[in-house]
């Protein structure tokens, strides 16, 4: 495979720009790499056949737009068309889908145009589990029925799709046998051969499982939307989650670009919830029991990954709409309702979110890009969690802790503030590169930009001290390289107490204390916000800051001993 790096550039210079389009240029290399091949056979320091299957992808979709070298060899050098990210609500050759008519019409130019350059094979490298789907159980049927013929139609003789899991099939093996009777045979009758399949696979609970797998198909098949599209815009707290007519949040009907919108896809999933449940209550042999509850712990996790998407709308809403009603002061009833609506889908999010980090078999079995550690990971959306954390605020406003008046520091660990990643990762923190534990209940912060950049505390006054208070926090940082600085900012209801390199050290808990003024504070509530403002952050990696605890005094003359 002649496959250039995934979201490199091509050189601008002029000498460059001269031979022509992306793709022209590709093909150039691509032909002095055979033509390299074939001298190395000639003098016989190769000693087998070798063919080049190079790219029609991503920036060199498109067909080439000038004649290839007159002995350019068609035999041994052939197209690898990749639609990555197409749609499958619709058939790849739907004009009534923009995203597949735009990919349609590319593959036209390279397959069948009459005056196209490129005279070529041609193999089409489907994306039936492409990265980011993270082995959700996809089911295919229909559109590999209409398009595997479609292509063969227009002369593809080659095809495969990524990523194929290696064990823990369920529906997955229907999607890889209807593949391969197919690819055998594009006439093949695939109502005979799924009437077939389910007979020889579900026996007495073939027809139950019918109605699985075409609810199964019809809840998942807007999967690119959702894994590409809703799942990063909530990762990221986007305004608008649902921008395309190819998914909404409750149900809409366009002429052009409509697919199952959330609210259809959760009922889906709700039905073939019913018709698992429904053949768990009959009494079947133990091999075709075996076969349903490896489909049903497939589908679990595709359930839960939608219902938690679902979660995460529903809070993000309600949060918004409450942060909205603030300013509204006719009618505080709302506002309460709002934010009682928000905490309680941010529970429902965090359990679910608990039940996809415990799935740590889902995600597996594929390829290193397709797999996740688990099935929290996998959602791409965990950042959603600090997110709406931040919005929200404490869970429950009453219980938060109170600055009493007997000089007894108020402390918040770690652990005890919003964001962060330890809700990620874990809490508690070592000293690199010894990876000696420092801390238990400690939360750090990554670089500016991610989900994990910021740590939310909250604290309560009763009437405002009059010299305000000294914050003391104890921490480490993790810069990158080792020995650098990491940058932060200490915030108290957004008025900014610190911004520079925090003075924290690298081998051990350092202290470091810091004066709040009375003006920055508030009776009641009041938010400490700790941040990372080392730009172009990377979650997980360094540059990073730990912080074990935060301790809050009245201020009397200065910081505290």
């Amino acid at each position: 495979m002649v496959w250039m790096l995934d979201g490199g550039k091509w050189c601008q210079c002029e000498r460059c720009q001269a031979l022509g389009s992306q793709t022209d240029r590709n093909l150039l290399f691509v032909y002095h790499y055979d033509q390299a091949i074939k001298r190395a056979q000639a003098e016989g320091r190769i000693n087998r056949p070798v063919r080049l299957l190079f790219l029609a992808y991503a920036d060199v979709l498109e067909p080439p737009t000038r004649p290839l070298p007159a002995d350019f060899d068609y035999d041994t050098c052939i197209a690898t068309y990749f639609p990555i990210v197409r749609c499958y609500v619709h058939n790849f050759d739907d004009p009534d889908c923009s995203k597949n008519a735009a990919y349609n019409k590319a593959l036209l130019g390279w397959a069948t145009d009459p005056g196209r350059y490129y005279k070529g094979q041609v193999c089409i490298g489907e994306y039936y589990n492409v990265s980011g789907y993270k082995c959700l159980p996809v089911c295919y049927m229909h559109t590999m029925a209409n398009d595997i013929p479609y292509y063969y139609g227009l002369g593809v003789r080659h095809f495969h799709y990524m990523h194929c899991t290696t064990a823990n099939w369920g529906n997955k093996a229907l999607t890889n046998y209807q593949m391969a009777r197919q690819l055998w045979d594009p006439r093949t009758d695939c109502s005979a051969l799924w009437t077939d399949y389910l007979a020889g696979r579900y026996g007495p609970v073939q027809a139950e499982m019918r109605t699985f797998y075409g609810h199964l198909e019809k809840m998942l098949c807007n999967v690119s939307k959702l894994k590409y599209g809703l799942a990063r815009r909530l990762d990221t707290g986007a305004a608008n989650l649902f921008p395309t007519t190819h998914l909404k949040y409750g149900r809409t009907t366009f002429e052009k670009d409509d697919g199952p919108d959330l609210l259809e896809i959760l009922a889906y999933a709700k039905q073939c919830r019913e018709t698992l449940d429904a053949i768990a209550k009959q009494d079947l042999p133990e091999r075709i029991a075996q076969r349903v509850a490896e489909d049903e712990r497939l589908f679990t996790y595709g359930e839960r990954t939608v219902q938690f998407y679902d979660a995460l709308c529903r809070a993000y809403e309600a949060a918004r709409q409450s942060v909205s009603d603030q300013s509204d002061k006719s009618d505080q009833s709302d506002k309460s309702d709002q934010s009682d609506r928000a905490r309680a889908a941010f529970r429902q999010a965090e359990a679910l979110a608990d039940l996809l980090k415990a799935d740590t078999t889902s995600t597996k079995l594929s390829s290193s890009h397709a797999s996740a550690a688990n099935g929290l990971v996998a959602s791409y959306a965990q950042g959603a969690l600090l997110r709406l954390q931040s919005l929200l605020g404490p869970m429950a406003p009453k219980e938060v802790k109170l600055l009493g008046a007997n000089g007894t520091p108020l402390v918040l660990t770690g652990e005890e503030c919003l964001g962060g990643g330890g809700v990620l990762h874990g809490y508690g923190f070592d000293v690199y590169p010894a990876r000696k534990r420092v801390s238990e209940h400690g939360n750090y912060v990554y670089g500016q930009g991610t989900p994990a950049d910021r740590l939310t505390g909250w604290f309560r006054l009763g009437d405002v001290p009059a010299g305000g208070l000294t914050l003391t926090l104890y921490g480490i940082k993790c810069p990158r390289p080792p020995g650098g600085e990491v940058a932060g900012e200490i915030r108290v209801n957004e008025n900014l107490v610190f911004g520079a390199r925090v003075p924290l050290t690298e081998t051990g808990l350092t202290r470091w204390d810091l004066l709040v003024s009375a003006a920055a504070l508030k009776p009641g509530l009041n938010r400490l916000e700790i941040r990372n403002t080392e730009p172009n952050g990377v979650t997980s990696n360094r540059p990073w800051f730990g912080i074990d605890r935060v301790e809050l005094r009245e201020t009397a003359d200065g910081p505290a001993p």
